[in-house]
């Protein structure tokens, strides 16, 4: 009875389903009220997983087989009965012999309007530096440049050694304004579509070459898909985020992003090839690495860090396919 008090009452979805046909053996109203029912009774009559767990680009929440006891956990988008969309973890385990599923539903919707606000003002915060940039340092270099070639007009004898110096000057400052344009371009705002992932990534490593004299490369499959724009965004901006800081801090000007696709989830890896992170700091810190694992949760995907010291460094992000694009 005390077992049968505590799944009833607990505070998180517990649900028990048949293996076959997914049809329920018993479900608590936690479950229920996480996705906007009223009462068990609208729940059992009312209840599919099609309209509450099929989302787009989603894959089903019990794709994993084979074994005698299968287990899976993921954080998956759900649509309530109201047609408000929310954000879930379920975790569960697969008893063939037996021939059920159990499993644990906990909303964190609210933990991911925080996850989104947090980058959405990161980015409004990247968004204004990249605006400063050009306007403020782009306008002053634009100056010192023409004020060095108005002094090279000025001089009254032209010393062919101070002309030369003063004209060396001029093509320095005017590569710093390359640069701080280059720069302010890759922080203004920019939504990648679903389908525009490649392109941009080959554009990122086009800047980065342009503006650090890199050698970074983009290897990947000809068509890479994403279930939309948000999620497209996101990983380009991963993929920004881990390209500045390989250039930044491995040492060698040679980068690599790779893009792959397998069954319905794609991965993008990015490595470089230095000198990797000192044994001391082998578990990665830092804000822009805190954003990244923000940003591949918010489009349900994982993240992992790859730390090869004297052989470089990876970020390895997994993510959802749209179904166009899964295998």
């Amino acid at each position: 009875m005390k077992l049968i008090s505590l799944f009833e009452n607990a505070d998180v979805g517990l649900f028990v389903i048949a293996l076959k046909g997914h049809k329920f053996i018993n479900a608590n109203f936690s479950f229920a009220r996480i996705l906007g029912y009223k009462s068990m009774e609208s729940f059992f009559s009312d209840f599919t997983w099609e309209k509450h767990f099929s989302i787009a680009g989603q894959s089903d929440p019990f794709d994993l087989s084979c074994g005698n006891v299968t287990t899976g956990y993921r954080e998956m988008r759900i649509c309530r009965v109201d047609g408000t969309m929310g954000w879930v973890n379920f975790s569960f385990g697969i008893y063939i012999k037996t021939g059920y599923i159990d499993g644990i539903v906990v909303d964190i919707s609210d933990l991911k309007s925080l996850e989104q606000e947090i980058v959405r003002i990161s980015d409004l915060e990247r968004e204004k530096f990249g605006r400063d940039l050009h306007d403020t340092l782009g306008q002053t270099l634009t100056g010192t440049a023409f004020l060095c070639r108005a002094l090279i007009h000025r001089l009254p004898k032209k010393p062919a050694m101070i002309e030369e110096r003063v004209g060396q000057i001029e093509n320095l400052v005017n590569q710093a304004l390359d640069q701080a344009r280059h720069l302010a371009h890759g922080l203004a705002y920019i939504e990648v579509k679903p389908s525009g992932i490649l392109s941009h990534l080959k554009k990122l490593a086009a800047q980065a070459n342009a503006v650090f004299g890199g050698d970074c490369k983009v290897k990947a499959v000809s068509k890479v898909v994403l279930r939309d724009a948000e999620s497209a965004t996101h990983l380009y901006r991963i993929a920004q985020e881990a390209v500045h800081n390989a250039i930044k801090h491995s040492g060698s000007p040679k980068v690599e992003i790779r893009l792959e696709i397998n069954a319905e989830t794609g991965r993008m890896t990015v490595k470089d090839f230095g000198k990797g992170l000192p044994s001391r700091s082998s578990r990665p810190r830092g804000i822009g690495l805190q954003l990244m694992r923000l940003r591949a949760r918010l489009i349900g995907g994982s993240i992992r860090f790859v730390n090869r010291r004297e052989r470089g460094f990876q970020v390895v992000c997994t993510f959802p396919l749209a179904k166009e694009n899964a295998k």
